[in-house]
C-alpha cells in the first residue's frame, strides 16, 4: 500500500472519544462574602443594604483527583484560604442545585417556652414536649425551598423571611442550605439536623442585617428570630446564649444582646435584672392630649426627658425607644422594639399589647451610657 493511501485510511477510520471523567461529590457547603472580599464559611454580619452573597462551594474528586469548585473570587474555610479554586467545567456533566431558607416555624407548636409557666396558658392539655416545668422548647424549622432562584453556584442573600410577615425590609437572621444532584446522588451543605437541644448550631450560613450600629441597631439582627420564654444558655456561658446564636430571644435578652453586639460588657438577665443596670428618666402616670405624661403634668419630651434607646420598663416585660416620634414628644405612635410572643417587631408603642401602652409605666436607661 502507497504512503497517500494509508493516510487515506487512518483518516477514514473514526475517532476515538475521550473516555468520560468520574465525578464524586464528597462535599457541599455555602460561603458567604460582601463585595471583593474573600468568601467564608463564617456567619456575615452587615448593615441592610450591603451586598452578601451566597457561594456555593463543592468538594469533589474528578477522575480520583480532589477538586474544589465555586464562583467565589476567593474563598477562606476557617482561618485558612483555599488557594486552588476554579468553576465547575463544562464538560463535566452539570449538577442540579437548589437554594434554601431555614427559619423557625412560629406555627408548629405555637409559643416556645423554656420556663414552662406561659404553655399551660396557651396549651390547656399538658403535652409532653410541652412539661409545666423548666425545659429546653424544641424550635421547630421550616425548609422553603427558593424556586425563584434557580440551579445558580451563587445568590445574593436576604433576611427577607417566609414563615413570618415580611415587613422590616429585610432586617434580621437568616440561614441557608443547598442540595446539589449530580445523576442519582444528591449532597446537602448543613441544614435543619444540624442542631442541638436549644437550636440551630452553629456552622449553618447565616447572616444577620442590622440598621445600624448602636444599641438599638444591634438588636434589629433579631428579627426572624422566635421569641422563647426564658432563652437561655446550654453551657452557662453568654456566648452560647440562645439569642447570642440567633435560635431564640426574649424580651430581656433581646436588650442585652444589642448592649453585647455595641461592646457593652453585660450578662443575660431577665426583666428584673434590668432595672438594678438602669435609672429612671421618667414615671409616665397619664396619656392626655395624645402625648404621654408625667405626675406634674409635663409631656416627655426627646432630648430632656428620653433618647432613642431608653427602655420601657414593666414586671415582665421591657421593650426600647427605636425612633424619636416626629412630633418631638413620646406619644402612642413612638417606634418601639420589642419581642414578646411573636418575634422582635419594630412597632408603634400603641401596638405594644398586653395593656403595658397605659400608664404608670417607667423609662430608663441603662447605666452604661451615659448621655445626659
Amino acid at each position: 500500500m502507497s504512503p497517500a493511501i494509508l493516510t487515506l485510511a487512518l483518516l477514514a477510520q473514526p475517532a476515538q472519544s475521550a473516555p468520560t471523567p468520574t465525578v464524586r461529590i464528597d462535599k457541599v457547603w455555602i460561603a458567604l462574602g460582601e463585595g471583593d472580599k474573600a468568601a467564608s464559611n463564617r456567619e456575615m454580619r452587615a448593615k441592610l443594604g450591603a451586598d452578601v452573597r451566597l457561594y456555593l462551594v463543592v468538594e469533589a474528586r474528578v477522575n480520583g483527583k480532589r477538586r474544589v469548585f465555586t464562583e467565589a473570587p476567593k474563598l477562606r474555610k476557617g482561618r485558612r484560604r483555599v488557594r486552588k479554586i476554579a468553576r465547575w467545567p463544562a464538560t463535566l456533566p452539570k449538577p442540579q442545585i437548589t437554594w434554601y431558607k431555614l427559619e423557625a416555624d412560629p406555627l408548629e407548636n405555637g409559643i416556645y417556652d423554656n420556663t414552662g409557666t406561659m404553655e399551660p396558658a396557651w396549651h390547656p392539655v399538658e403535652r409532653a414536649d410541652h412539661p409545666a416545668k423548666w425545659h429546653w422548647c424544641h424550635i421547630d424549622v421550616a425548609e422553603t425551598e427558593m424556586t425563584k432562584w434557580g440551579s445558580a453556584w451563587r445568590q445574593k442573600a436576604d433576611a427577607h423571611p417566609t414563615t413570618t410577615p415580611d415587613e422590616y425590609g429585610g432586617l434580621g437572621t437568616m440561614r441557608f442550605t443547598a442540595r446539589v444532584k449530580l445523576g442519582r446522588k444528591e449532597v446537602w451543605a448543613r441544614g435543619k439536623e444540624h442542631m442541638d437541644k436549644s437550636g440551630l448550631k452553629r456552622g449553618i450560613a447565616t447572616v444577620r442585617f442590622r440598621r445600624d450600629d448602636t444599641p438599638v441597631g444591634y438588636m434589629t439582627e433579631l428579627i426572624n428570630v422566635p421569641y422563647v420564654y426564658g432563652s437561655s444558655t446550654t453551657t452557662g456561658r453568654d456566648k452560647d446564649h440562645q439569642a447570642e446564636r440567633g435560635v431564640g430571644s426574649d424580651c430581656a435578652d433581646m436588650v442585652i444582646y444589642g448592649w453585647r453586639r455595641a461592646g457593652k460588657k453585660q450578662g443575660y438577665t431577665w426583666t428584673g435584672g434590668l432595672k438594678s443596670r438602669s435609672k429612671r428618666r421618667a414615671w409616665v402616670t397619664a396619656l392626655k392630649g395624645g402625648k404621654y405624661r408625667t405626675a406634674d403634668g409635663k409631656p416627655i419630651k426627646f432630648g430632656r426627658d428620653v433618647r432613642v434607646g431608653d427602655m420601657f420598663l414593666w414586671s415582665g416585660h421591657v421593650a426600647v425607644i427605636a425612633e424619636k416620634d416626629k412630633t418631638g414628644y413620646l406619644t402612642p405612635n413612638t417606634m418601639i422594639l420589642q419581642t414578646v410572643i411573636e418575634s422582635t417587631a419594630l412597632i408603634p408603642f400603641k401596638k405594644v399589647g398586653f395593656g403595658f401602652d397605659s400608664p404608670p409605666f417607667d423609662i430608663r436607661r441603662a447605666k452604661w451610657d451615659k448621655r445626659k
